[in-house]
C-alpha cells in the first residue's frame, strides 16, 4: 500500500510542490496569531462547578464590589517613611483613577477616597500606601490587560517624587506580565529552534541542499498549522497562547526527525542499488558509497534516485505514520482533562503534528525526486563511517555481552532520582518563578514587608448564607455571636493577620481591647464611659458596614480574613478541609440555624480555596490522563510489535525515564536556581511528552530487532539493530533535544524548567534507554523465551524501521 502511495506522490510531485506553498500562504497570510489571552467573558481555567468558583460566583452576586474578577494594586513605598509629598502624590493618582472609573468600568479604593478606611490602605509603619483598582474582567483577558496599561499611562502622567518606589502588582498585573512575556517567548523560542536545528542538520547532512529539505517541509507545514489554529482561535476555540510555543518546538523536532529517517532510508536504498536489506545483510558498504558518488556526479547510476525515493517512502511510511499515531494519541488524550489549558492544548498539538506528517510523506519525497542528484551535493565519502560504526559496535557489544550488568547498572543510577520524584511538592505560581525586577514582584515584596510584617498573607472570604434573612432584628444578635464564634475558631486554627466582619469591620475586635477592660484605667468609674464610647463606636461602625458585609439579598453575610500563610503552598491547601469543617462547626455552635429556622451554608472563596481546587483538579486529571495514556500507548505498541512483553518493556522504560527525569530536574532547579521546587505544570506535560514522543526511537530499535531476529540469533540480532540504528536515531534525539532547548530562552522560569526537563529526558532516552537498557532487557527476555508474541525467526507483520541504517 505504501509503495502505491510512493508512486502516486512521484507522479504528482509538481502538484505537491505547488500546492503546499499555496496552501501555506493562504493559511498564514492575514491569519491572526494564537492569542495569549482569553475571551473577555472568561473566568479562569477552573470549571464553574468547582467549590471555589461556585463560592466566588455567589460572592459576586451578593457583594459585587468585593468580588472583582481581577485587581491591580499600586504600591507606593519609601524607607523609612512616606513624606507629605508622597501622600499628596497618592491622592492625585487616586483622584485621577477615580475620574476614569466610568470610562474603564473599574472601582478605585484608597485612603484618599475613603478616609474612614485609612487603616486598610496605609501601613502601620508609615512607609507604604496602596491604591486598589478592581477590574471587571479576568486577569488573562484583553480587557484586564488593557486596563492595567491604562493604569500605567495614568502613573506616567503624574511623575512620582524622587526616591519613591511605585509598582503595580496584583492578579491583573500578573496577567499583563504573562501576556507580554508569552508573546516574546514564543517569538524568541521559534527563532532559536530553527537556528539550532539548522546548524545540527548542516553538521549531520554536510549538504546545504539536503539540509533545506526538512526545513522547507516543516516550515510550510508549520505555517499551515498555525494559520488554521489562529483562525480557529479567532472564532472562539479556547486555545492557550503558550500552545504556539509547544506546537513550534514539538512540530519542528518531530517533523525534522521524520524527514531524517526518510532521507536516511533513501541513502540506504541508493547505496543498495535496489535491495537495501540484501545490502545490509551482505555488508556492501563500499559499493554503496560508490553509487552515492556516482549519483552526485551525474553518471548513469543517478537514475536509481527515483526508485530509491519510492522504496524509502514505502519502507518508512508505515513507521512514520505509526510514530505519529503514538505521539498524537498521547497528546490528544489530554482532551480528558478538566483544565481548559490542557484539554485544548493536547488535541491542538496533535492536529499540528498530523499536518507535519502529511507534509513529510508528500512534499519531502516530491522535492527529493525533483532535486535528484543535487540532493547529495557536495558528495564526500564519509571516511568516519567505520569509526562511527565501531563506536556503536562497542555499545552494541556492551549491551549484548553483559545485559544483566548493563540493566542493573542503569537501574541503580536511574532509580534514586525516580524514587525521589514521588515526594516532590510542586510550586503553584510562586513569585520566585517571575522576573525579580518586574513590578509584579517588587510590589508584592513591598506589600508583604510593610503591610504583612514580612509575612505572606492569604486572603480568605467566608460566605455564610441562608434562605432566611440575616438582617432582621431577631437574627442580628445571634448573627453577631456567630461571627464571634467564627473569628475565635479561625484564631485558634491559623495564625491570622486580621478578621473583619459586620461587628468588627476594621478588624480591631472592639469587644476585647485593653480600653474596654475594667482594669485598663484602674477604676470601674473610668471604665464605664470608656466602655460606653467603645460600644457606641462599634454600633456606628456596624451600621456603616452593613451594606459592605451583608449581601444584597439580606440572606448572606461575609467574613474577610487574612491568614498568615502562603495560600499557594501545598501544606496550606491540605488544611483547607479542616478549615471548612472548623467554620461550619462554629456556625452550628452559635445556634444561627435554630434561630433562622432554616439551613445555613458555609462557602469559602479566595486565594487558598482557589488554589486548593486547582491542585485537586490537577491531581484528578493526572490520574485519569496517566492511566488512559499508558493504556492507549501500550495498545498501540502491542499492535506494532505483536508482543505484549516488548510493549511492556517500552512502556516501563519510558516511565522510568519520566520519573528519573522529573527527580533530576527537581534537583537541578533547587541547586542551580535556588528555587524550593518545580512548577506544578511541569509534571503533567513532561509525562505526556516523554511517554508519547519517547516511543519513536524505541519503536525503531525494537522493530529492527524483530527484523533481525528473522535472520540471526538473539544476541547478534540485538547487536545488529543497535549498530545500524545508532547514528540516525541518536541524530534525531539531538535534534529533538535542540528544539526543546530553545525554550530556555524564555523569560519565565517555568519555560526554563520545561527546557531542562525535556532536554534531559530526550537525551536520557536517546543515549541510555534506547541503545542500552531496552536492548539488554529484550535480549534477556529472548534468552528466557518470554517473548512469546515475537519468537525468533518470525518477523512477519513487523513494522519496518524507518531508519535502519548506521548512517543518517
Amino acid at each position: 500500500m505504501m509503495m502505491q502511495w510512493a508512486r502516486l506522490v512521484r507522479r504528482t510531485r509538481w502538484w505537491w510542490i505547488v500546492a503546499w506553498p499555496a496552501v501555506a500562504a493562504g493559511a498564514w497570510l492575514n491569519a491572526p496569531r494564537i492569542p495569549t489571552l482569553l475571551a473577555d467573558d472568561a473566568h479562569g481555567s477552573l470549571p464553574e462547578s468547582r467549590p471555589s468558583q461556585a463560592a466566588f460566583a455567589h460572592l459576586r452576586e451578593e457583594f459585587p464590589e468585593a468580588a472583582p474578577a481581577s485587581r491591580a494594586v499600586i504600591v507606593l513605598a519609601r524607607s523609612p517613611a512616606l513624606t507629605p509629598e508622597d501622600r499628596a502624590f497618592a491622592a492625585r493618582v487616586s483622584q485621577r483613577l477615580a475620574a476614569h472609573a466610568g470610562e474603564q468600568a473599574w472601582t478605585v479604593r484608597s485612603a484618599a477616597l475613603a478616609s474612614h478606611l485609612r487603616a486598610l490602605f496605609q501601613s502601620r509603619d508609615g512607609a507604604a500606601e496602596i491604591i486598589a483598582v478592581d477590574l471587571p474582567a479576568d486577569m488573562l483577558t484583553p480587557s484586564a490587560v488593557n486596563r492595567v496599561q491604562a493604569v500605567d499611562r495614568i502613573l506616567a502622567e503624574h511623575p512620582a517624587p524622587g526616591g519613591l518606589m511605585v509598582a503595580v502588582t496584583g492578579s491583573a498585573a500578573l496577567g499583563r506580565l504573562l501576556d507580554s512575556n508569552a508573546r516574546r517567548d514564543v517569538d524568541v523560542t521559534t527563532l532559536w529552534t530553527f537556528i539550532g536545528v539548522t546548524v545540527i542538520l548542516l553538521l549531520i547532512y554536510r549538504s546545504p541542499v539536503a539540509m533545506l529539505l526538512p526545513l522547507v517541509t516543516i516550515a510550510l507545514s508549520l505555517m499551515v498549522a498555525l494559520g488554521i489554529l489562529g483562525r480557529a482561535a479567532a472564532y472562539g476555540l479556547p486555545i492557550n497562547g503558550l500552545v504556539e510555543m509547544f506546537t513550534v518546538v514539538i512540530l519542528v523536532g518531530a517533523g525534522v526527525d521524520y524527514c531524517l529517517f526518510l532521507f536516511a532510508r533513501f541513502r540506504e536504498e541508493l547505496s543498495a542499488g535496489g535491495d537495501g536489506e540484501a545490502s545490509a545483510e551482505r555488508g556492501e558498504a563500499a559499493g554503496g558509497a560508490a553509487r552515492l558518488l556516482a549519483a552526485a556526479a551525474g553518471t548513469n547510476e543517478a537514475s536509481d534516485i527515483t526508485p530509491a525515493v519510492e522504496r524509502a517512502v514505502s519502507r518508512t511510511g508505515s513507521a512514520i505514520i505509526a510514530s505519529t499515531g503514538t505521539n498524537a494519541s498521547g497528546l490528544a488524550i489530554l482532551w480528558l482533562a478538566q483544565n481548559r489549558d490542557l484539554y485544548t492544548s493536547g488535541p491542538t498539538i496533535a492536529f499540528a503534528l498530523c499536518i507535519a506528517t502529511v507534509a513529510v510523506l508528500t512534499l519531502a519525497p516530491a522535492l527529493m525526486v525533483v532535486v535528484g542528484r543535487h540532493l547529495l551535493w557536495p558528495a564526500v565519502l564519509d571516511r568516519r563511517r567505520q569509526r562511527d560504526s565501531s563506536v556503536w559496535a562497542g555499545i552494541a557489544s556492551l549491551a549484548t555481552r553483559r545485559p544483566v550488568a548493563v540493566a542493573a547498572a542503569l537501574l541503580a543510577v536511574m532509580l534514586p532520582p525516580a524514587v525521589l520524584s514521588g515526594g516532590i511538592v510542586p510550586l503553584y505560581d510562586s513569585l520566585q518563578e517571575f522576573p525579580p525586577d518586574s513590578g509584579l514582584v517588587r510590589g508584592a515584596r513591598a506589600y508583604e514587608k510593610h503591610f504583612c510584617e514580612s509575612h505572606t498573607i492569604s486572603d480568605l472570604t467566608i460566605l455564610i448564607s441562608s434562605e432566611a434573612r440575616l438582617d432582621s432584628p431577631e437574627s442580628l444578635p445571634v448573627l453577631r455571636r456567630t461571627l464571634g464564634e467564627v473569628r475565635a475558631a479561625l484564631l485558634a486554627l491559623f495564625p491570622t493577620a486580621y478578621v473583619r466582619h459586620l461587628a468588627d469591620p476594621l478588624g480591631e475586635d472592639p469587644a476585647t481591647p485593653a480600653a474596654s477592660s475594667p482594669t485598663a484605667s484602674g477604676s470601674d468609674d473610668a471604665a464605664a464611659p470608656a466602655g460606653l464610647g467603645a460600644a457606641l463606636r462599634g454600633e456606628l461602625l456596624e451600621r456603616l458596614a452593613r451594606d459592605f458585609y451583608i449581601g444584597r439579598s439580606g440572606r448572606s453575610v461575609r467574613v474577610d480574613a487574612g491568614l498568615r500563610m502562603d495560600g499557594r503552598s501545598v501544606p496550606a491547601m491540605r488544611r483547607l478541609p479542616e478549615l471548612h469543617q472548623t467554620v461550619e462547626d462554629a456556625v452550628i455552635r452559635s445556634g444561627l440555624a435554630s434561630v433562622l429556622k432554616a439551613p445555613v451554608r458555609v462557602e469559602l472563596a479566595g486565594e487558598l480555596p482557589r488554589y486548593a481546587d486547582l491542585r485537586g483538579m490537577r491531581l484528578q486529571d493526572f490520574r485519569v490522563i496517566a492511566v488512559a495514556a499508558t493504556v492507549l500507548i501500550f495498545l498501540v505498541l502491542l499492535a506494532l510489535t505483536r508482543s505484549p512483553v516488548y510493549a511492556a518493556i517500552l512502556i516501563g522504560a519510558s516511565l522510568l525515564t519520566y520519573f528519573a527525569t522529573y527527580g533530576a530536574t527537581w534537583m537541578i532547579v533547587r541547586q542551580v536556581f535556588g528555587l524550593p521546587s518545580v512548577g506544578y505544570q511541569l509534571e503533567f506535560l513532561l509525562f505526556i511528552i516523554l511517554l508519547s514522543l519517547g516511543q519513536d526511537y524505541n519503536i525503531y530499535v525494537v522493530t529492527r530487532i524483530q527484523e533481525e531476529l528473522g535472520r540471526s540469533q538473539p544476541a547478534e540480532a540485538v547487536a545488529t539493530a543497535v549498530r545500524r540504528t545508532g547514528r540516525v536515531v541518536s541524530s534525531c534525539g539531538i535534534i529533538m533535544a535542540a528544539a526543546f532547548a530553545s525554550m530556555f530562552s524564555g523569560s519565565l522560569m517555568l519555560m526554563k524548567q520545561f527546557a531542562i526537563a525535556l532536554v534531559l529526558g530526550i537525551l536520557v532516552d536517546t543515549f541510555v534507554i534506547r541503545p542500552l537498557l531496552v536492548p539488554a532487557m529484550i535480549l534477556l527476555v529472548c534468552r528466557r523465551g518470554a517473548a512469546r508474541g515475537a519468537p525468533a525467526g518470525s518477523h512477519a507483520g513487523a513494522v519496518v524501521p524507518a531508519g535502519a541504517t548506521d548512517e543518517p
